[in-house]
């Protein structure tokens, strides 16, 4: 067994000057693992025992062309350097195994060769040729141009070999085509299967982001608007992220097809954070922002062949928020977390998923100033993508999300926090085996009540809840529930909801259409006989809404976002807007438009929760009323 990292030196010098670290000896018997903090790690993936001087060329004459620069030595420098730069607290690393020190270079004591698919496929390194200078890689990472130290035509390669190499993130593929310039050889390439070029082998490796991945949020700001004056803005007063992962692989290939393949990874994602919402007027907006990005390079041998690739981290946060007036508001959260997603492929039996959570969380509940009703939600989540030789291999979404709103009542302002998880990722192993069926996996989300309660107005009940308040059994709308008495409960597929009508508050009533997920419905809201014109004005949003509207009913089954929105839209001709009402039974029609708890014009993206009914309104802007069509996208 040959060892390695002795005394800090040869092909690791640079990178231990650079880290300041002593290295463990470590003797090695397969393909490069990822090297992490202050050691080195392996896990074996060959048969037999292989020295690190055989894994750099192991001696298979005839079927590899190479030269006296070891590839093995550029991609294992590359990773220790990426080692000594994971010590990161915001650092994001480009992964690339370019640009090293001349003095990473080390000359390999044996030339040799190595084959891959019992010498099905003759594999080329140009990067290993000694006229070999540099190479650029196309958008597309099927043209490549060498530039070279000597004459073009005589770098050994044909056409039909398989070129690998370790640049640019790596690239793999059978050469159909030359072009010899004065100082420069354009190889084209067409996709080959890994499994096809390896023929039989195994891998078993661990690609780790370090513990000490911190996103500092304090002061960041995730929205920010001016309307003429009015001041809209969202983000974190304070706080932390912490960002943790680790990608476990194991593969085997046999006569040149992926017999099995497992990829599992688990993530931690611990918060504490102070968010804000402030807002001088009436407002609804949406916006995404990427907190922090890290790319951590890997590469390990199988039979000789190097695998190149990389995992891809972000930090992700999405802030939601909708009112009608004036709000400042903060809320405080603190969580732990931990997501393991993935799965295991068997030739013989196919996918089985991996998926589980863990967490722990608290809320120090909301602070307020103002009394309209709001809306609001911020995401945070890692979105993980692992690629080989670029090709996207893996990609998913795990994270937590913050909940909360205010609802005018009667006897004060309603308040409620609530988090929810979730997570979903998708496999493709078509890189490796084309005929790898690929696979999705989702960790099914949950919501859950942080903390409640119910605010004093500072002064006397809002202006537009008064003629609510004032109506005989109707002193209290937080007393309406959604019992069985509600007259507003409907179903998912079919079914009307009374509401209240035109004439008598208390005794006319008219029918809310049933609606279901992805089935579109339409009408003209002028003419269809179950338009009303009783809904004249809403708590969450300021306008005109004197014209007829039309009401759907729909009771969810399962939590997430959805999007009630309308197809094919003409707001030149038909302005129509769009409403999401509470499920409150009883109330008079003004109570209706404060029960409001999002709008929008076209579209209305909102966050249901599996057995709430929704009422979803269509209503025409100062006075319209038309052709409409409508759709509830529950898979947006």
């Amino acid at each position: 067994m040959g060892r390695f990292f002795q005394s800090c030196d040869g092909l690791v010098e640079a990178a231990c000057l650079k880290c300041g670290q002593v290295l463990e000896p470590l003797e090695l018997a397969g393909p490069i693992g990822y090297i992490s903090g202050d050691r080195a790690r392996t896990q074996g993936g060959y048969e037999g025992e292989h020295t690190m001087r055989q894994l750099q060329r192991a001696p298979r004459p005839g079927t590899h062309r190479t030269s006296r620069r070891p590839l093995l030595g550029l991609a294992l420098s590359s990773l220790l350097l990426a080692s000594c730069a994971a010590e990161f607290s915001q650092v994001s690393m480009d992964g690339d195994f370019e640009g090293l020190d001349a003095e990473l270079d080390h000359e390999a004591e044996d030339e040799g060769d190595a084959a891959g698919a019992d010498g099905a496929y003759t594999l080329v390194e140009l990067e290993e040729d000694p006229c070999y200078e540099a190479v650029e890689i196309s958008e597309l990472r099927d043209t490549l141009i060498f530039s070279v130290s000597c004459e073009p035509e005589s770098v050994d390669v044909e056409v039909g070999d398989v070129l690998v190499g370790v640049s640019d993130g790596g690239y793999l593929g059978q050469i159909v085509s030359l072009e010899f310039g004065d100082e420069t050889l354009t190889v084209h390439i067409e996709p080959v299967a890994l499994a096809e070029v390896i023929g039989d082998g195994s891998f078993s490796t661990e690609v780790e982001l370090n513990h000490r991945a911190i996103v500092d949020v304090s002061g960041k700001v995730l929205y920010q608007e001016n309307f003429g004056g009015m001041l809209v803005e969202s983000g974190f007063r304070s706080g932390a992220i912490v960002a943790r992962g680790k990608l476990h692989l194991d593969g085997e290939i046999e006569g040149g097809r992926l017999q099995m393949f497992e990829s599992v990874l688990e993530t931690n994602l611990d918060v504490n954070f102070q968010y804000y919402v402030a807002a001088s007027g009436g407002h609804s907006f949406q916006k995404t922002t990427t907190l922090e990005s890290f790319s951590i390079p890997f590469a390990f041998v199988v039979s000789g062949v190097p695998v190149v690739g990389r995992l891809e981290l972000a930090v992700i946060a999405k802030a939601r928020s909708s009112a009608p007036g004036y709000i400042d508001l903060s809320t405080g959260y603190q969580a732990n977390t931990r997501y393991e997603l993935g799965g295991r492929y068997e030739a013989e039996s196919g996918w089985d998923g991996v998926a589980s959570k863990e967490k722990t969380s608290s809320s120090n509940g909301l602070q307020l100033d103002g009394n309209a009703s709001w809306n609001g939600r911020v995401d945070l989540y890692l979105k993980p993508a692992l690629r080989f030789y670029e090709v996207v291999s893996l990609e998913g979404k795990q994270g937590l999300y913050l909940r909360g709103y205010t609802q005018p009542r009667c006897d004060g302002l309603n308040w409620g926090v609530a988090e929810g998880y979730g997570g979903s990722m998708g496999i493709a192993l078509t890189v490796f085996d084309w005929w790898t069926p690929d696979m999705s996996i989702e960790l099914p989300g949950d919501e859950n009540a942080l903390v409640d309660g119910t605010f004093d107005y500072p002064g006397a009940v809002p202006s537009w809840l008064e003629a609510v308040c004032d109506q005989e059994d109707n002193d209290t709308l937080g007393g309406l529930g959604s019992g069985s008495d509600n007259p507003a409960a409907g179903n998912e597929s079919s079914g009307d909801a009374e509401l209240p009508g035109s004439g008598s508050q208390e005794t006319s009533w008219v029918q809310a259409q049933g609606i279901a997920c992805d089935v579109p419905v339409s009408g003209n809201s002028a003419t269809v006989p179950f338009a009303t014109d009783t809904l004249d004005g809403y708590s969450c949003n300021v306008g005109n809404y004197e014209s007829p509207e039309v009401v759907y009913s729909w009771t969810a089954s399962m939590t997430g976002p959805v999007r009630f929105e309308l197809q094919n839209p003409q707001p030149t001709e038909v302005n129509h807007d769009l409403f999401v009402l509470e499920n409150t039974s009883g109330l008079p029609v003004a109570g209706y438009g404060a029960a409001c708890t999002a709008s929008g014009l076209n579209s209305l993206p909102f966050d249901a929760v599996a057995g709430e009914t929704y009422l979803l309104v269509i209503d025409g802007y100062a006075g319209d009323a038309g052709p409409y069509q409508a759709v509830l996208n529950c898979d947006p």
